[in-house]
């Protein structure tokens, strides 16, 4: 075998890999936009109620995405992964989104408390002024 030959076979074998490796992480970045879509689906499953159950759906539709000639390139653990990693960032959001929910609530609370506290304050004022002058 000459050298060529050898160059030939590495060229092959390196393209092979490459394709495969892009391939995985096209479908890799395909898979993350839709676990969000898989994830708003479970929650909403009724026959679905524990939370492990859920997570075990979405990894099985998206692992149905997956091309079955693809499948043992991408293990199901890579794809527990991503769809943890999507739940987190769902849950991230989620979490950000309701403090500030509950922090304007607050404010509004504190608003009426404080509005309800300067009537009360008005109505004793006005019934010691008036009990005075009797």
């Amino acid at each position: 075998m000459s050298i060529a030959d050898i160059i030939s076979v590495i060229f092959a074998s390196s393209s092979v890999i490459l394709g495969a490796v892009s391939y995985c992480l096209k479908t890799n970045s395909k898979l993350k936009s839709v676990v969000g879509k898989f994830i708003s689906q479970a929650e909403t499953l009724e026959n679905v109620v524990d939370g492990n159950d859920k997570f075990l759906w979405v990894v099985n539709e998206i692992e149905n995405l997956i091309p079955v000639a693809v499948r043992p390139f991408i293990p199901k653990s890579v794809i527990q992964t991503i769809v943890q990693e999507g739940f987190d960032a769902l849950s991230g959001y989620a979490k950000v989104k309701m403090g500030k929910v509950v922090a304007n609530v607050g404010d509004k609370v504190e608003g009426v408390v404080g509005e309800a506290t300067t009537a009360v304050d008005k109505i004793t004022v006005e019934t010691s002024s008036e009990t005075v002058n009797k």
